[in-house]
C-alpha cells in the first residue's frame, strides 16, 4: 500500500491504471489542455455574443414600458390624378371666369403639315355649354396684331385686336381686307353685313397652350409673363415661336 501511494511528484498515474478516473470520466485530472481552434467549445465564447442579431421588439417594450410614447408615421395621402372630366369643368369655369378670355391656341391650318400658335378670344354666348365641358369645344374668335403696331414692335409687343374682314362674295373664301376694331366693338361692327370675324368653332382643350389670360394694363397688350408660358408649352409640342420675336407688318 505505501508502495502504491509512493508516486514521485514528476509521475501522473496512468489512466488504465485508475479505475476512479476512468468510471468518472475525469481524463487526466488537474490537467489544463486547451481545446484545438476547430473543435467545439464546451461553452459560447463572449466574442461571438455579439454576433447574433438584436432584436428590436425588446427595446421598443423596454421604450414603452419607460413611458415613452412611440411615435408612428401616418401613412402619406394618395392623390388621383384629375380626370378628363374635371379638367374640361376647371377649364370651363376659368374661362367664365376671365374677364377678357384670351388663349394662346395651337391649330394647323388646312394645307400646312404642322401646327402655329395663335390668340384666340372664346364667345361663350356663341358656345354650347355641355360641347364645352364634356369634350373641350368652344366657339373663338382670332386674334391680330394691330396695323400700325405690326409695322415696327415685335409680334409680342404689339396690340391685339379682333380680326375682321371685309365679307367677300366668294362663299368659298369670303374674307376679304382687314378692318381695324377695337376689342369689344367688333359686335357693333358686324352689324353691318359687309364685316366678317374670323371665327370658328374648334377644340380648345386639345390645343391650348396658355389661357384663359387677359389684357395687360393698357388693355390691349399680352404681359410677358403669358408669352413666356405659352413659348415653354409651345416648344413642348414642337411648335415654332421664332415670329413672336420679329417685325411681321400686316
Amino acid at each position: 500500500m505505501e508502495q502504491t501511494l509512493a508516486y514521485s511528484l514528476h509521475e501522473t498515474p496512468s489512466i488504465v491504471n485508475n479505475p476512479t478516473q476512468k468510471w468518472l470520466g475525469a481524463i487526466d485530472s488537474g490537467a489544463y489542455k486547451p481545446a484545438a481552434p476547430t473543435e467545439d467549445h464546451a461553452f459560447v465564447k463572449i466574442e461571438d455574443m455579439w454576433s447574433d442579431p438584436m432584436d428590436e421588439s425588446e427595446d421598443e417594450e423596454e421604450a414603452t414600458e419607460a413611458g415613452v410614447p412611440l411615435v408612428v408615421e401616418p401613412p402619406a395621402p394618395r392623390t388621383r390624378p384629375p380626370t378628363r372630366h374635371s379638367v374640361l369643368h376647371q377649364l370651363y369655369r376659368a374661362i367664365y371666369q376671365s374677364h377678357d378670355k384670351l388663349c394662346f391656341f395651337a391649330h394647323q391650318p388646312a394645307g400646312q403639315t404642322s401646327e402655329t400658335w395663335y390668340l384666340v378670344q372664346v364667345n361663350l354666348d356663341k358656345t354650347d355649354p355641355v360641347a364645352a365641358k364634356e369634350l373641350g369645344h368652344y366657339w373663338v374668335h382670332w386674334m391680330i396684331r394691330h396695323h400700325i403696331d405690326s409695322r415696327t414692335k415685335q409680334t409680342r409687343m404689339c396690340r391685339f385686336w379682333p380680326e375682321v374682314h371685309e365679307r367677300t362674295a366668294d362663299p368659298l373664301q369670303p374674307y376679304g381686307r382687314i378692318v381695324p376694331v377695337r376689342p369689344g366693338r367688333q359686335d357693333s361692327v358686324l352689324k353691318n353685313h359687309d364685316r366678317i370675324l374670323y371665327e370658328d368653332d374648334v377644340d380648345l382643350a386639345s390645343g391650348l397652350l396658355h389661357g384663359p389670360i387677359n389684357y395687360d394694363g393698357d388693355g390691349c397688350c399680352i404681359s410677358e409673363p403669358h408669352w413666356a408660358a405659352m413659348f415653354a408649352k409651345a416648344t413642348l409640342r414642337g411648335i415654332d415661336t421664332n415670329n413672336a420675336n420679329s417685325v411681321e407688318p400686316l
